[in-house]
């Protein structure tokens, strides 16, 4: 009697997870216990896992995360990358993926993000699930690499309010408005007249920041 009721749990659990979704498809019955294996994320499916429900979201983001395969990492991030650059991708599977290249430090990915600095993925803030972002704050994740182009992307940016967006990013990852203007009078010291001029619209929206 034991050992039926004992199987027929283990038989409804298997069921349940199977159910779950794709997150939880390495799943399989070992002796009389389940064994929950790592999930395979594929580069194929992977902007459609991203843009599952809860927790089956999550599940995925941490299998992308946490893949040890370097080649695979890098057909991760040129996946999300090639995704981001839709007119109009599915918002929580880029949030979701503009979370993961932040994490990442995917340096690859910052042209992009300077690119997307005005789009936001994420809709209302009490609608946003746990781990997504929008690009400003993927940038700051990936830190000092994406300086230089940030500075460059001054000359793109003529609107004031993304331009202190860009200063609110530089100030981020120097931690410290002194760092920023610092970083940008030795920048200046060392580029062409025109650049001087994009320096010298970043140090005045430095100094506006509290």
């Amino acid at each position: 009697m034991k050992q039926t009721q004992k199987l027929t749990g283990l038989i409804l659990l298997y069921l349940f997870v199977m159910k779950a979704g794709p997150a939880w498809a390495n799943t399989r019955i070992v002796g009389d216990a389940i064994s929950i294996q790592p999930c395979r994320c594929k580069p194929s499916t992977l902007i459609r896992d991203l843009g599952l429900d809860e927790p089956y979201r999550l599940r995925m983001l941490d299998c992308v995360l946490k893949e040890p395969s370097a080649k695979k990492r890098e057909q991760y991030i040129k996946k999300m990358i090639s995704f981001l650059e839709e007119d109009n991708p599915d918002k929580k599977a880029a949030a979701t993926s503009v979370f993961i290249l932040g994490e990442m430090v995917a340096t690859e990915a910052i042209d992009l993000l300077i690119r997307r600095l005005e789009v936001s993925y994420m809709g209302s803030i009490k609608d946003i699930p746990y781990r997504m972002a929008d690009p400003p704050e993927a940038l700051i994740r990936i830190g000092e690499p994406a300086l230089q182009p940030l500075v460059n992307a001054v000359r793109t940016y003529q609107a004031p309010s993304t331009r202190v967006v860009i200063a609110s990013i530089m100030y981020q990852i120097l931690r410290g408005k002194d760092k920023v203007l610092s970083y940008l009078n030795n920048l200046e010291n060392s580029v062409t007249h025109g650049q001087q001029e994009e320096i010298k619209i970043l140090i005045e929206k430095v100094n506006e920041l509290n």
